[in-house]
């Protein structure tokens, strides 16, 4: 390379680190200065610096009063004027993330005399959040803007009046009863042990929890309950929430002209596994209903439908079905079955299991077992529960009955027994009876009648057929009921 090229070279390079270096510069000092002086400005022109999470005192003024929520030390929201109450934290929580962002666009004024045309008087609305540091900031709310969706604002701390957004308009306006917490059970579901249901004084449930089961006290001795109804239970009660709040009382009196005492219309208790009280709560009335609590003396109404129905329930003998288990009399181990005895008016079907496949205790070329649908039956008898308790009716169609099932185990042992009989006053259920249980009880005869027995064993013409892409109807074994293995709705068999 000549020297002249070679200076040629060296010129060029330098130009290019000149051009890089001054890139640079606009970019690192020029363009981030004005991202900094652009993030300045935006939290310059924020009405509050305060934050969801760095707010721990908020207050509020409008024509209705003063209102002051503070977080405790366990940063839980708490209402402490006017009245001292638990605050609702999803309304509290909403309040915040929607006045924090809130920025100003414009100085209106800075004019003290002009002020008062801007609705700016020691009469407006205000919000003060205080944060952690003790800093505290109060926004006074003016008259709107003729700008629609506009508002006067003027921070207390400031001699200047701002144009902002209305919503600091509708936030000021907040009151006692949206702030405060409504939900009448305010204690740690978790920690529910016992739980003591009465109705009108009289009628008594007592539902213990036994590690993750519930167990029902009826007749004086514990039953396993029905674990997803008491679920549900829970449910209803952890939801419900008052509609409004009649007064802050402790009046006794008060407390008989709703029906808030002893003997009133439900009445919870709910206790932690070493029996101490976690909450007391009484419902009263069933048109107007309203409600209260020991914890607090406050009377709330609350809406008849947010109860769970299953509360209205009437009589005695309603309420013991719905807290009564329904699975206990018909519970096995489908891996333990290995013989199926099916009978009915119409047919008997016996099958053995041998290897991971069911075979006709007595083969019979012209009909084999059809594999899937045996399968579909275990699978269905193990969803069988009671449709309701009949120990008061008189039984029908059990002696003999008018079908049975039959599984049993490898060895010969009985794994479940279930007989049904005719159908029950209801006209919804069959009387029904199973090894696992003494008492009589009825089972939808829907599920009775909707059992896939009729295609448990099929001829091997119709088995063959199936498998080609013209499904044909299967053929059925002689004798056995095509509608289903359960009586008509009269109580007569197919």
């Amino acid at each position: 390379m000549t020297e002249r090229k070679k200076k040629g070279f060296h010129g060029t390079v330098w130009l290019l680190v000149l051009t890089l270096a001054f890139g640079a510069y606009i970019f690192f000092i020029e363009i981030k200065k004005s991202e900094k002086d652009a993030k300045v400005k935006e939290e310059q022109e924020k009405l509050f610096s305060h934050t969801a999470d760095t707010t721990t005192t908020i207050e509020i003024k409008n024509k209705l009063g003063s209102l002051k929520l503070e977080k405790d030390a366990k940063g839980i929201w708490q209402l402490t004027l006017p009245v001292k109450d638990l605050a609702d934290e999803q309304v509290i929580t909403t309040f915040l993330s929607s006045v924090s962002p809130e920025k100003f666009e414009t100085v209106v004024s800075e004019n003290q005399a002009e002020f008062n045309t801007f609705g700016i008087t020691p009469d407006s609305n205000f919000i003060a959040l205080t944060d952690k540091t003790g800093k505290r900031r109060q926004i006074n709310v003016g008259t709107e803007a003729p700008i629609s969706g506009k508002q006067y604002v003027k921070p207390e701390d400031e001699n200047k009046v701002l144009l902002s957004n209305a919503n600091l308009k509708f936030q000021s306006e907040k009151t006692v009863k949206e702030v405060r917490d409504k939900k009448i059970f305010r204690g740690n579901r978790s920690d529910v042990a016992q739980i003591v249901l009465t109705f009108s004084g009289k009628e008594k449930y007592e539902f213990i929890k036994d590690k993750d089961l519930w167990a029902v006290n009826i007749t004086g001795k514990n039953e396993k309950a029905d674990q997803d109804m008491v679920l549900k239970l829970l449910d209803s009660i952890e939801g419900l929430k008052a509609q409004e709040i009649i007064a802050d009382s402790s009046d006794q009196n008060e407390y008989t002209k709703y029906n808030l005492k002893s003997g009133a219309f439900i009445e919870f208790l709910f206790n932690d596994k070493e029996g101490k009280l976690i909450e007391h709560i009484y419902i009263g009335k069933k048109d107007n209903m309203y409600a209260r609590s020991d914890s607090r003396p406050v009377i709330y109404s609350v809406i008849p439908a947010s109860v769970d129905p299953l509360l209205f329930k009437d009589p005695l003998l309603m309420r013991s079905l719905v807290f009564k288990d329904k699975i206990a009399p018909f519970e096995f181990k489908k891996e333990d079955v290995a013989e199926i005895v099916l009978k009915t008016s119409l047919a008997v079907i016996h099958l053995l299991k041998k290897g991971s496949n069911w075979e006709q205790a007595k083969p019979d070329d012209k009909f084999v077992v059809n594999q899937t649908q045996v399968t579909n039956f275990i699978d269905k008898v193990s969803q069988f529960k009671i449709g309701e308790f009949l120990n008061k009716e008189k039984p029908k169609g059990l002696t003999p009955p008018k079908g049975t099932i039959t599984f049993k185990d490898s060895k010969g042992q009985i794994v479940l027994n279930v007989n049904w009989g005719e159908l029950a006053k209801s006209q919804k259920t069959y009387f029904t009876k199973t090894s696992k249980s003494e008492e009589l009880f009825g089972i939808d005869n829907s599920v009775i009648d909707t059992l896939p027995a009729q295609t448990l064993v099929e001829s091997k013409e119709a088995a063959k057929k199936a498998t080609t892409p013209e499904k044909a109807v299967p053929e059925l074994p002689a004798g056995m009921p095509i509608e289903g293995i359960g009586g008509d709705h009269d109580g007569h068999s197919h």
